[in-house]
């Protein structure tokens, strides 16, 4: 009984005050303690930067951060500092007001970063507390992301890209929300067998996918303003399923930096596959029989500048899917027949500025149009029905590289003009 072991035997090992009293303060009751409470009671978590997403690129000189915080701990959170570091130089932003309790989060949005330039930028921002009190857990305080400024420069309705050599491409960009799995290049099978190289989405071997994630390959910047339907986007691809897990390639356009993606083509599963539709239940890579050529029709885009589209895999965690030999083309850039262009004598080629457009048989009501880099109709002229050449005087017009469309009897072809 304690009543009695109090004092006990009137020694320190046979008496308990020494050890629950030995202040002799005479206090006969204690406060409990909560059994599971946490070490750390104070513990403010940077629990996600949701803007700008890992990868994230814009065509704007601004970027607005928003970020995340959650109360890891048992104490009230009602004020925080977030310091935001910008390619080495912070500052500081205070917030307060907040009243977050124990699991409670709150999204920041922080102040406007302005001025940016041209290139790759690193963000790095961290909590800390502003009111005294230590937080003794940073090991979630800090997060960093890192981002792409990439300023419009239009190119004329027209790409050609086989990723045969940098990836990705020249203007292109890839765009990879979760920062994990993305388009790669695949150097050893190219479309139809006629090349070594195309781009790749690995949705067989990456065990860091997260079913539905989409993950962008981004062309170029287009101007459409001056485009002539139609207007086509012609490309490669091979897929197969497997275990009748349904990938999906879409096609998307944005006119606002990314703000709003539209999709033109989704296709998926069996629909997107290229071997006859069977599950393969590794690894797919294509035969060069094993690829189909697809387009999509982008005449909704006439008109519009600063246009991007994507090639976008929305992963359902199945096989591997690849595209090559892309081709954008319009009735002002459009990719030639080239047996019709056989039957076609340019000549000079290059010239001065006059030269005569041959034909091996009388065309009736044989249309030349010229068409400059941008796409814009800069000469027009029509022949005679029966006639078996034409002369063209483009003399007025600067030098540079044209595109000439020859519409005769009916056919429609392409060819490259250079004028000095």
């Amino acid at each position: 009984k304690f009543f009695t072991s109090w004092t006990g035997g009137g020694t320190n090992s046979t008496r308990l005050s020494n050890w629950l009293d030995p202040g002799n303060t005479g206090a006969t009751v204690m406060d409990g303690k909560y059994a599971n409470q946490p070490v750390n009671n104070f513990n403010m978590a940077l629990s996600g930067i949701q803007h700008p997403t890992s990868s994230f690129e814009t065509c704007r000189d601004t970027l607005r951060p928003k970020i995340t915080l959650q109360n890891a701990g048992t104490r009230l959170i009602d004020s925080v500092t977030v310091n935001v570091n910008l390619d080495g130089t912070s500052s500081n932003q205070f917030f307060t007001g907040l009243g977050l309790a124990q699991g409670q989060s709150v999204t920041l949005t922080l102040a406007l970063l302005q001025n940016l330039t041209a290139g790759n930028h690193s963000l790095q921002i961290t909590l800390s507390s502003t009111s005294g009190i230590v937080d003794a857990d940073n090991s979630n305080n800090s997060l960093a992301r890192n981002f792409l400024v990439a300023f419009p420069q239009s190119v004329a309705p027209f790409v050609s890209e086989g990723f045969q050599n940098s990836f990705p491409a020249t203007g292109w960009s890839i765009i990879n929300p979760n920062a994990n799995a993305a388009w790669i290049l695949n150097a050893t099978y190219g479309g139809f067998g006629n090349s070594t190289a195309s781009a790749l989405f690995d949705n067989f071997n990456d065990n860091t996918l997260v079913a539905g994630q989409m993950d962008y390959l981004v062309m170029p910047f287009v101007n459409f303003s001056n485009s002539v339907s139609p207007v086509v986007l012609r490309f490669n691809r091979a897929y197969a399923t497997f275990q009748s897990r349904a990938d999906s390639l879409l096609v998307s356009w944005t006119d606002n930096c990314g703000d709003t993606w539209n999709r033109l083509y989704a296709k998926g599963g069996t629909a997107l596959a290229t071997n006859g539709g069977a599950n393969v239940n590794n690894a797919f890579f294509p035969l060069a029989t094993q690829w189909q050529a697809d387009s999509v029709n982008l005449d909704a885009l006439i008109g519009k500048n600063n246009v991007r589209l994507a090639f976008i895999n929305k992963t359902a965690l199945g096989n591997n899917i690849f595209i090559d030999d892309i081709n954008l083309v319009s009735n002002a850039t459009g990719l030639r027949d080239s047996q019709k262009q056989e039957q076609v004598l340019i000549y000079p080629n290059p010239s001065e500025g006059t030269f005569v457009v041959v034909y091996p048989e009388g065309s009736a009501n044989a249309m030349i149009r010229m068409f400059d880099a941008s796409g814009r109709l800069v000469l027009e002229k029509s022949g005679s029905s029966g006639t078996t050449q034409q002369a063209v005087d483009a003399s007025a017009l600067a030098k540079g590289m044209y595109l000439l469309q020859l519409n005769r009897n009916g056919r429609v072809s392409y060819h490259k003009v250079s004028l000095r």
